[in-house]
């Protein structure tokens, strides 16, 4: 399905993943920057970003350790005008009720 939409990017919350499994099993033809964060200390959520590598070029932003909580992916897309900051969050169900994203 991520090859017959033709899209830029996609964005995905609740995937599952963990870091045994490789980013080629979501994109095996490699046309896309796959990034994704995954939910440490249980099973279940992730968030994920699947930017195209043919016409948009993203930088990974490091956010801040107070967010260490949340499912969390910061990107610049840089080749555009204006430039985008992307933020893709999931707040899993353990986090603390006051937090603020």
């Amino acid at each position: 399905m991520l090859y017959e939409t033709n899209c830029d990017c996609s964005f995905i919350t609740e995937l599952w993943l963990s870091s045994d499994l490789s980013s080629g099993l979501l994109d095996p033809r490699s046309l896309y920057s796959v990034l994704h964060k995954d939910r440490s200390n249980a099973r279940g959520g992730s968030v994920c970003a699947l930017v195209q590598n043919a016409g948009l070029l993203i930088i990974n932003i490091d956010t801040d350790p107070v967010y260490s909580d949340l499912e969390l992916i910061c990107l610049d897309v840089v080749n555009v005008k204006p430039s985008l900051r992307l933020f893709i969050t999931y707040k899993p169900p353990n986090c603390d009720s006051i937090a603020v994203i």
